[in-house]
């Protein structure tokens, strides 16, 4: 129950999202196993090339795949 009333805050929040900072939420839907949000598309690049534009490519992926560990292990501690 606690979870669920997470998940309903974050889909609540999302949908008020108005900034050029923020990805918009455009549908949220689920099935038995998971909960499944869209997002809008956002094209341009990477901003840490940006910031970062000497960093060599594979050291750029290991940094993409550390965050997205770290991203998966937080969702899974917030969800808890």
């Amino acid at each position: 129950m606690r979870q669920e009333k997470r998940l309903e805050t974050e889909k609540a929040l999302l949908r008020e999202m108005n900034s050029p900072f923020i990805c918009r939420m455009v549908a949220d839907t689920e099935d038995d196993s998971a909960f499944y949000l869209l997002l809008e598309l956002v094209q341009g690049g990477e901003l840490q090339r940006l910031i970062h534009p000497q960093v060599s490519a594979a050291s750029f992926a290991c940094w993409r795949c550390m965050r997205r560990r770290r991203a998966v292990q937080h969702n899974f501690a917030v969800l808890a």
